[in-house]
């Protein structure tokens, strides 16, 4: 192999690792981009651990509750006057499908039985699940 030859494999080597590094490096910009995101998320079940886990997400700035919901009405006093203004579900399907695109993740402070119907029906929805 001639020196010139040499070199230029050598050359294109180099632009092609620097080209790929490039690539590699995309999803972490791209990642932090969405750091300033709003996180909307849906609550199911928030009394108790429920009540918990609202006050221990909602510090994060980032966080928006987009609805919640609860089997027992009386339950929504309190997340309402530290939460003003997010709308009131009973069925969680319904909070589901009425907010649709609207939220991102999902909190689910339920009774252990109803965790998988819950989490299942937010997965499917291509949702983040805490449980």
């Amino acid at each position: 192999m001639s020196r010139n030859s040499q070199s230029s494999g050598r050359r294109q080597f180099l632009k092609q690792s620097v080209a790929l590094s490039g690539l590699l490096g995309a999803p972490g910009v791209l990642r932090a981009a969405n750091r300033h995101k709003q996180l909307n998320v849906a609550a199911v079940g928030v009394n108790g651990m429920g009540w918990s886990d609202l006050n221990n997400i909602g510090t994060h700035a980032g966080v928006h509750f987009a609805g919640f919901c609860d089997i027992d009405s009386s339950r929504f006093d309190k997340a309402d006057a530290a939460y003003p203004g997010v709308k009131h579900w009973a069925d969680y399907r319904e909070m589901f499908d009425q907010l649709g695109t609207g939220f991102d993740a999902v909190i689910v402070s339920t009774p252990d039985h109803m965790h998988a119907p819950v989490a299942m029906a937010a997965m499917k929805m291509g949702k983040h699940v805490y449980c």
